[in-house]
Parts: C-alpha cells; structure tokens; sequence
C-alpha cells in the first residue's frame, strides 16, 4: 500500500514537471533550469528537495529501448564550482514529452498518458 502511494506520488510530480516546462515553451518563455523548477514545485506545495528534483528530471531524461522511445525531456548538465555539484539548465521537452501529454477539451489540463 504504502509502495502504491508513492508510485503516485511521483507520477504526480513528475506530471507537474512536465507540465511546467510544456507550459514555458507554451508561454515562449526562456527554458528553466533545476532551481527554478524546484521553486516552482515549493510554491506549489509539493515539497521535494533540489536533488530530489534533478534526480526526477534525470529520470526523465532515460530513454525507454522497451518502448522505442527517447527521454521525456532533454537538458544540459554541467558541474557547478559554486554548488559543488552538477546543475542542470536548458530543460526542454523532447518528442516522446510532449506525445505524453495531451490536452484535456473540457477544462484545458494537462494528462499524462
């Protein structure tokens, strides 16, 4: 029970991810990078750490040879002095990304397949 719920959990999150970035290329905005997503998931209540974003985006990015599928999203990751750790920016969504998300006719949400 408790795996189930958080199987859900990060499905949920990662439908947000994606969401996100559909909605700056949507928007024409400039491509986020790991930190400004992970303020965006804070004030929207979901409560996950930095790593715990590029961990999440990290997965998103495997490719899926089981389903003949690319990632989810692309980005590039480069080591941060400052942070002592990789950072990632340039988030984008891939083919396979925006093939999992349709539009919702009713209310304008977004799905993930």
């Amino acid at each position: 029970m408790e795996a189930d719920i958080r199987v859900a959990q990060n499905r949920r999150r990662n439908v947000f991810i994606l969401k996100q970035i559909r909605i700056g290329h949507e928007n024409q905005m400039h491509r986020l990078n790991d930190s400004e997503l992970h303020a965006i998931m804070q004030d929207s209540g979901l409560h996950v750490s930095l790593f715990q974003v590029r961990t999440m985006l990290q997965d998103l990015k495997l490719p899926r040879p089981d389903l003949n599928m690319q990632g989810y999203v692309e980005f590039k990751e480069e080591f941060s002095e400052e942070e002592g750790c990789v950072v990632i920016s340039e988030i984008i969504l891939t083919a396979s990304g925006l093939r999992c998300l349709q539009r919702r006719k009713n209310n304008d949400d977004l799905l993930f397949n």
